[in-house]
């Protein structure tokens, strides 16, 4: 069976670069001598994002416009991981703190998963919070304006499967993998929402 083999970088420059993000514009060659140029990869920093769950099992979520696509959509917390941020953990607690105004009480690092393989060379955290509360008020970025809700997290997911609502895919990634830990762990506190999404599943 035939190997499959990284690229030849031949050329490697950055074509583009500011606070947000970095266009890495490559020549390559494969095994076989295909030339593939350009090949632009955008240079992100590590995201960060969680699925936050008050002590009455609701739900941490914000509503927010997003120019990509133009339009007002609820998601999950989370961001990109700044400096001052020693750990992703570090990261997503800030984010939350910032974007909600709410702390964790428990948090659990899900996993990561690649945003896009493809053309971006970042990693994404996942994680999920349990008995997060507000202690604070929000302080988003002067770039964003969020309105936090609560949703039950069962309903929530619910719509996403019957198509009524469309979240970013990689929400999807973290609501999937905290709705697996909490149907496979017992949580005091989170037995309703358990039976809720164990129902949901069947």
């Amino acid at each position: 069976q035939r190997m499959i083999e990284r690229w030849n970088t031949v050329e490697s420059r950055i074509t583009y670069h500011d606070q947000w993000l970095t266009v890495r514009s490559d020549r390559c060659e494969t095994r076989s001598g295909q030339v593939i140029a350009p090949y632009h990869v955008l240079e992100y920093p590590t995201w960060v994002n969680l699925v936050a769950i008050t002590p009455e099992s609701r739900a941490v979520l914000v509503r927010e416009y997003r120019h990509g696509i133009g339009e007002v959509v609820v998601g999950i917390p989370g961001g990109a991981m700044d400096p001052k941020d020693a750990t992703p953990d570090d990261a997503v607690r800030r984010e939350l703190r910032e974007e909600t105004g709410y702390t964790a009480g428990r948090l659990i690092r899900l996993g990561r998963s690649y945003a896009n393989a493809g053309s971006q060379n970042n990693i994404m955290w996942s994680y999920l919070a349990i008995g997060a509360q507000q202690t604070c008020e929000p302080a988003p970025d002067a770039t964003e304006e969020i309105e936090v809700v609560q949703e039950d997290l069962a309903a929530f997911v619910g719509a996403i499967e019957a198509g009524t609502i469309t979240v970013q895919a990689m929400h999807i990634t973290t609501l999937l993998w905290a709705v697996r830990y909490i149907m496979r762990n017992t949580l005091p506190g989170l037995e309703d929402l358990r039976h809720d999404l164990v129902t949901l599943s069947t």
